[in-house]
């Protein structure tokens, strides 16, 4: 029998891992773009080191390792949490001035980053090669020990009580505030949200936190009262995942509430405890004061909580019993470095619990030195003798603590710092310190706690709903666009059942089109009626005859034939009349086969919309792999994005990942010339590689272009003649377009040396199968000394393809609408045969006539050779200019969306066919595979007339 809540948390895991990959893609992207741009600012310097590294990039770069680092901790990633906590010191190092940032420290943290990522990898491929990291964790080390910065790893309490600081200000304020009329302080006081905050992330917040909420609530009301470890455990997953997701977008008083209720379960899980009625009453409230405030958001209002009110509940809860504690903390007269003592005091409380403000700000501790006096406020299930021993540190001079409970004036400001100076160490360092000579120093301290009466840290509003203080304009937000976060492979399988809609689309077209032709003949009813007038005639006139007595019998025997067959034309007059109404049955069919038409279609593009995704992140990856090759090769190369918002399906883009790999190593390698090279050819220095990407009718344009020296097509001739690719004669006959072609060959390469990057005769056939795999083309333009541009040409998703449906000898064969340049019908007399290929005069250029039983056999023997029965040839020309070929054809069937069928999954890789499709008669159609023809053709023996 099978465990139901084992299951439950596996199943959550496996969520959560699925987030935690989506998640380190983006943070490992943003610190590669964060690197990039500080490894800009370090070579600005110019070997100057009296200039201050932007302090908002650093913080952006250690608030993204610190979530990575938290994320991997939770789900119990030891390497990447290991990795990041180092990367994260670095980063934390750096912005408080302990470390100088160099080339050395911005390399040695990019190979870092390069570590996460494939142990990221790992996780998506568990049978990649193992990463080895204690190269770099050992570089890093020593990096952070010569700058006396290095930090030991936080334990989970630490870490969540760092979180915390990143989340909120915890500002004190340093005048008197009338008393409130709340009985009990507020422990969101100070903390506020960010006063911008992006509409996209805003709509994934709001739909992952009500589905987090959702599980929430059923997981409390599930397990009231009998909730083990596997419980609590599952809905301290769930709130640490809603207090991520509202730190990661800046609503900081939201992330707050999660975080205490993490307290409360962390706890609980710690200590083997159960969640109590109370415990889970003030749980849900707080379910239900998210519920509010995602309401608030997705109705575009300001941000009204009521976080302040569900927190109070939270620590008056009994499991366990939170109490809140204020102290104040005074120091010996002029003491060194007493800013960085209180800071150690705040470092151990928050292992206790819940840090709820400190004066001075955690921020302005580390930048004091002379303190008189710092004063706290923490919320912990701890007694106040455990609290008390905190703050039990070399310096301290007298200290009172006590529980919270009536409001006091707020405490006096602390002395004016002086002498400011950065932080030397950090709090664990300093600790260590302070272990080894408080026997020496140790001063006259109380034994016990003093219950002396110590101003609140913050004033408390009064009870209600809580608003951020910030201006109304600024709470102000449009309605956030709903989102909803989808499998890939259930998109998969939506765009097959749309495909599906459109075969099924086109049968009933066709099932419309033969029941409109059978009762299309509107003269039947007419040409009864008249035949029953006839016969009428035909009845008078033998009536009026009737007295001949001498006719009299025949006359009779006419008359009871004339009345059986006006018998037999009512019958048929009834059927005529009956499908009378079935032509206005078949009008209403069809009209409801056109409706049909139109949200089949609709149905199809909005799948299509679905899976579309822009290509810049794409582009954006390959601004580190320009920069190793610059760095490697000693070049100065830009690199240039354009186009970055051109949507493409999903799928494409996860396949043309390596191949724009390729092209770009080898546009930065093999095309940029080094700086004095360019300097002399009188270029500028820096080589710019351009990205750029557009649609093109039902296509999209790729273009990889660089200002370098071009392809050389001398010595991509003697390449090709020493590797036996080419004779002699083949090569005099070769125009230049032709032999830049040539690099697409395998084990073609130019490269003068070999490298990591090129020179080892591979790679490019490789792009142009990949890209061709993909119903896409690639070609190549050059200008000797001027530049290379490398062009792809894509279909926009791979499933629906807009194709042109052509009968050749009886069968339906489709084409990519894409490759098709026109459609001509030439006379018998513009046809001429050229070194035994027989050619076409089309508009003034001779095109390559091509039957398709040339390059393909058919085993039918009865198949009858296109246009051998009329005058005149149908050509569909196809192909690029300069490459095109006139395949000839029967007859046009017109234009058609169709559904591809791969043929190598149902039966083998066939050369000139690109998959198949099944017609609106059920009928299969084979797609043709026109860039495979091309260069068949080009194989093939000259054909003979």
């Amino acid at each position: 029998m099978t465990d139901p809540i084992a299951n439950n948390s596996d199943d959550l895991l496996d969520s959560l891992l699925g987030d935690f990959l989506d998640e380190s893609d983006e943070l490992l992207a943003q610190l590669n773009d964060n690197l990039l741009q500080l490894d800009q600012w370090v070579r600005s310097l110019d070997h100057r080191h009296d200039q201050t590294c932007d302090a908002d990039l650093l913080n952006e770069m250690f608030r993204a390792a610190h979530t990575l680092k938290g994320l991997s901790a939770m789900l119990g990633l030891t390497d990447i949490n290991t990795l990041t906590h180092k990367i994260e010191n670095v980063f934390d190092a750096a912005r408080n001035q302990q470390l100088t940032v160099n080339v050395d420290v911005v390399d040695l943290v990019f190979l870092g980053v390069d570590q996460l990522t494939a142990l990221v990898g790992l996780l998506k491929d568990p049978e990649a090669p193992p990463v080895d990291c204690d190269g770099v964790l050992t570089g890093i080390r020593q990096l952070l020990s010569s700058a006396n910065a290095e930090r030991p790893a936080a334990s989970q309490a630490s870490a969540e009580s760092l979180i915390d600081e990143v989340l909120a200000s915890e500002t004190l304020a340093s005048q008197a505030v009338a008393p409130s009329e709340s009985t009990s302080p507020d422990p969101l006081d100070g903390v506020q949200d960010e006063d911008e905050i992006v509409e996209r992330y805003l709509s994934i917040f709001i739909d992952e936190t009500e589905a987090a909420l959702d599980e929430l609530s059923d997981t409390l009301l599930a397990f009231e009262g009998a909730g083990g470890p596997t419980e609590l455990k599952q809905l301290l997953v769930i709130s640490h995942k809603i207090k991520g997701s509202a730190a990661s977008i800046g609503l900081n008083r939201a992330a707050k509430l999660a975080h205490l209720m993490e307290d409360l379960l962390q706890h609980l899980v710690e200590t083997d405890g159960s969640l109590s009625r109370e415990a889970t009453d003030a749980l849900l409230g707080c379910t239900d004061a998210f519920h509010h405030f995602v309401v608030q958001l997705r109705a575009g209002g300001p941000r009204i909580d009521r976080f302040a009110d569900a927190a109070r509940k939270l620590l008056a809860s009994d499991s366990p019993s939170i109490q809140t504690y204020v102290g104040e903390v005074h120091f010996e007269p002029d003491l060194p470095a007493a800013g960085l003592k209180a800071l150690l005091i705040r470092e151990k409380l928050a292992r206790l619990g819940n840090v709820c403000s400190c004066h001075p700000s955690t921020e302005t501790l580390e930048n004091i030195d002379r303190l008189d006096s710092f004063h706290f406020r923490v919320a912990s299930s701890e007694p106040l003798e455990r609290i008390f021993e905190q703050t039990r540190v070399a310096g301290v001079h007298n200290v009172t603590v006590q529980p919270a409970a009536e409001p006091s004036p707020t405490p006096p400001a602390a002395s004016t710092p002086t002498q400011p100076t950065p932080a030397e160490a950090s709090p664990s360092e300093q600790q260590a310190s302070e272990d080894t000579t408080a026997n020496d120093h140790q001063p006259d301290e109380p034994t016990t706690p003093q219950a002396q009466p110590v101003p609140p840290a913050h004033p408390t509003p009064s009870d209600g709903p809580n608003q951020s203080s910030k201006p109304p304009a600024a709470e102000s937000l449009g309605r956030p666009t709903e989102t909803v976060r989808v499998d890939i492979e259930r998109l998969d399988d939506l765009m097959n059942l749309a495909g599906q809609l459109v075969i099924n689309k086109a049968q009933f077209s066709r099932i419309g089109e033969r029941l409109k032709a059978t009762v299309s003949d509107r003269q039947l009813l007419p040409s009864l009626n008249h035949a029953f007038g006839e016969l009428d005639k035909i009845s008078a006139t033998l009536g009026a005859d009737a007295d001949n007595r001498q006719f009299q019998g025949q006359f009779q025997q006419v008359h009871e034939q004339v009345r059986r067959i006006h018998a037999d034309l009512e019958a048929v007059q009834r059927e005529v009349q009956s499908l009378g109404h079935a032509r206005s049955a078949v009008k209403d069919l069809l009209e409801t086969i056109h409706q049909f038409d139109r949200v089949s279609n609709a149905v199809q593009q909005a799948v299509m919309d679905t899976r579309m995704v822009p290509i810049g992140p794409l582009f954006t990856r390959f601004n580190r792999v320009v920069r190793d090759i610059a760095r490697e090769n000693g070049k100065d190369i830009r690199l240039v994005i354009q186009g970055e918002k051109t949507e493409l399906d999903k799928r494409m883009i996860d396949e043309l990942s390596d191949p724009l790999i390729h092209l770009v190593r080898n546009s930065a390698d093999h095309g940029i010339e080094l700086p004095d090279v360019r300097e002399r050819s009188g270029k500028p220095r820096q080589g710019t590689v351009t990205l750029d990407a557009c649609h093109r009718g039902n296509s999209i344009l790729i273009r990889i272009t660089d200002d370098g020296r071009g392809l050389d097509s001398d010595r991509i001739l003697r390449k090709c003649l020493d590797k036996g690719i080419l004779t002699e004669a083949d090569a005099e006959k070769m125009t230049a377009r032709q032999i830049h072609q040539m690099i697409w060959v395998p084990g073609m390469s130019t490269a003068e040396k070999i490298t990591g990057v090129s020179g080892r005769g591979m790679g490019m056939d490789i792009v142009k199968s990949k890209i061709e795999g993909l119903n896409g083309v690639v070609d190549i333009e050059t200008v000797p000394g001027r530049g290379t541009t490398m062009t792809i040409k894509l279909p926009v998703t791979l499933a629906i393809l807009p194709s042109l449906m052509v009968d050749i000898a009886g069968d339906v064969f489709a084409m990519p609408m894409e490759a098709v340049t026109e459609i001509v019908s030439v006379d018998d007399s513009c046809l001429s045969t050229v070194h035994g290929r027989q050619m076409a005069a089309v508009r003034g250029r001779v095109v390559s006539l091509v039957r398709l039983s040339d390059v393909l056999t058919f085993h039918d023997p009865n198949r009858c050779p296109v246009g051998s029965r009329t005058q005149q040839t149908t050509l569909v020309i196809v192909g690029e200019p300069g490459q095109e070929v006139g395949l000839a054809v029967d007859r046009v069937i017109g234009e058609e969306d169709i559904v591809i069928k791969s043929i190598a999954e149902n039966y083998k890789n066939i050369p000139g066919i690109a998959g198949a499709s099944i017609l609106g008669d059920g009928r299969v159609s084979l797609i043709l595979d026109v860039v495979s023809l091309i260069e068949m053709i080009a194989k093939a023996a000259p054909a003979t007339c």
